[in-house]
């Protein structure tokens, strides 16, 4: 029997194992993952941002975490020779209203000690010269990681002190039988003193054998990313971002230039109907599952989310609607400056009414297990400092 199991070997999952066997690297634990290679899900999905705690909306926890953790991950990058990037971000305001925005972002940095620097016209485009704005914020601390590099090295730190990582594996059933936990899996059962559901967006699946997310319901969101062409890519230098519209869930189009020099645009925000939905917004081994959540139809119902996916489901599958986005940015921007890239899945959890829930971290707990439904949303950046949370859940149930 192991002392931990960890469903997922994501980023939340390596994080909890590695922030263990630092604590104690005679425990014995194995991390159970149900693809054949690593990041190919939300983990090893995204644009590796490091984004300090800034912004409206934000806890002063979840603050403190975020600026924390761009500190540790950059460390952890540079111990390991991984990619990173550190040139900083610009956020734009193109009318009025974005800059009365803008002003609650600078005054939110400001509190949670962050260097900003308040930019007009000419100071915009010192920092990004192709980039349009009436007036802009500049964030010396924002960095970009390689996520893929990052998670792998995180794996393979586990492995190095003892961990466990056994790919191929996936979790089908948890059951307490009150001296162990059991997994049923695809390759068989595995039992362990205690376990982290770590699982992403099949985590409230397996919270939910033991009762624990009744409340609330998984929303998945398809998320297309675009990207420069080499030829154009040239036209963004760092990070450069919209100001954001807290009323949306939509983050609007931001470009990032990651540490291989590709630049990244977007993502759209499209509600989907599958937790795997990267050809399409359907994916059919979740569909009835998802189709039979009140909740979930409840907030496709509102009329200001009919009125997101409309718009978001456009620039998806219109190029030319998400360049018209783009270009409030970046004028300059031409269609044939555009191909598509990856796409990722992201979550949300709604209410039973179906209302969004909180992006605060959700951890839900019994004697034996610790099921991780919402990890807050800036996965790589609060990566370490939640691995280091949670691992202190686990240590408690040892």
């Amino acid at each position: 029997m192991h002392d931990v199991a960890i469903i997922g070997a994501g980023l939340v999952g390596c994080s909890t194992a590695y922030a263990l066997l630092e604590h104690d690297p005679g425990l014995d634990i194995v991390i159970l993952e149900k693809e054949y290679h690593l990041g190919q899900h939300q983990s090893g999905r995204n644009s590796g941002v490091l984004q300090p705690g800034y912004g409206a909306g934000l806890s002063e926890r979840e603050s403190t975490v975020r600026t924390e953790g761009v500190e540790r991950a950059s460390a952890f990058c540079r111990q390991h020779d991984i990619q990173l990037q550190q040139s900083g971000a610009t956020i734009v305001a193109t009318t009025d209203q974005e800059a009365e925005r803008l002003g609650k972002i600078e005054e939110s940095a400001s509190s949670a000690g962050i260097s900003v620097e308040r930019l007009d016209t000419t100071g915009i485009q010192e920092y990004e010269p192709h980039a349009a704005g009436t007036a802009g914020l500049f964030v010396p601390n924002e960095r970009v990681v390689d996520s893929q590099q990052y998670l792998h090295e995180l794996a393979k730190q586990c492995k190095n002190i003892g961990g466990i990582l056994q790919k191929g594996t996936e979790v089908e059933q948890i059951d307490d039988t009150g001296s162990a936990v059991r997994l049923q899996t695809s390759v068989g059962t595995i039992s362990a003193q205690t376990v982290l559901n770590s699982a992403g967006l099949h985590a409230c699946r397996l919270a939910n054998e033991f009762g624990l997310a009744r409340d609330v319901s998984v929303v998945p969101f398809r998320c297309q990313y675009y990207e420069l062409t080499p030829s154009s890519s040239e036209l963004c230098r760092s990070l450069l971002y919209p100001t954001p519209n807290p009323s949306s869930p939509s983050p609007g189009v931001k470009f990032v230039r990651r540490p291989d020099g590709t630049v990244i645009l977007g993502p759209t925000v499209s509600p989907a109907l599958g937790y795997e939905s990267y050809e399409s917004i359907f994916d059919s081994p979740q569909i009835r599952q998802i189709a039979s959540n009140a909740g979930f139809w409840k907030f496709l119902a509102s009329a200001g989310t009919l009125r997101m996916a409309k718009q978001e489901l456009s620039k998806t599958y219109r190029p030319t609607t998400f360049l018209e986005e783009a270009r409030t940015l970046i004028p300059a921007l031409d269609e044939e400056d555009l191909v598509k890239s990856f796409v990722a899945v992201a979550l949300r959890l709604l209410t039973r009414d179906g209302e969004m829930a909180s992006s605060e971290l959700d951890v839900r707990t019994t004697d034996r297990t610790v099921h991780v439904l919402n990890p807050m949303s800036a996965g790589v950046t609060v990566s370490l400092p939640l691995g280091e949370h949670l691992a202190e859940h686990i240590l408690e149930r040892l």
